[in-house]
């Protein structure tokens, strides 16, 4: 088997977002409750990862950090929180992709279309 017949499969980082939510609920708890705009921001984060950290899956996570710096200047905590939950779901969810990830081997190859032809 080369490489050719397997490809990389990666199970859903839901253990991050787990994580990352019991965090971010009991700082909004004991801090204050702003902390809990960051949860929609952080599946957000947690969504769009991929086991090599690249910035094509993750390029809506970077699109809302930098639309969260420019409302940092009108709601400085408002901005803040947003990046702090968009950047440590995307960080942790890459982070737990890469070390969930195995290679799996292709059940079926991919079969040249003829369209007719006989070659």
């Amino acid at each position: 088997m080369n490489d050719k017949d397997q490809f990389c499969v990666s199970p859903g980082p839901w253990f991050s977002f787990v994580a990352l939510l019991l965090i971010f609920t009991v700082l909004g708890l004991l801090l204050t409750p702003w902390t809990f705009l960051a949860i929609p921001f952080i599946y957000l984060g947690v969504a769009h990862s991929a086991q090599n950290f690249n910035l094509a899956d993750g390029c809506l996570p970077f699109v809302v950090c930098i639309l969260a710096v420019c409302a940092t200047a009108f709601w400085p905590n408002v901005g803040l929180i947003i990046i702090l939950g968009t950047c440590s779901g995307w960080i942790t969810g890459c982070a737990e992709r890469a070390i969930r990830a195995r290679l799996v081997a292709v059940s079926t190859p991919i079969e040249k279309e003829t369209h007719g032809k006989d070659d």
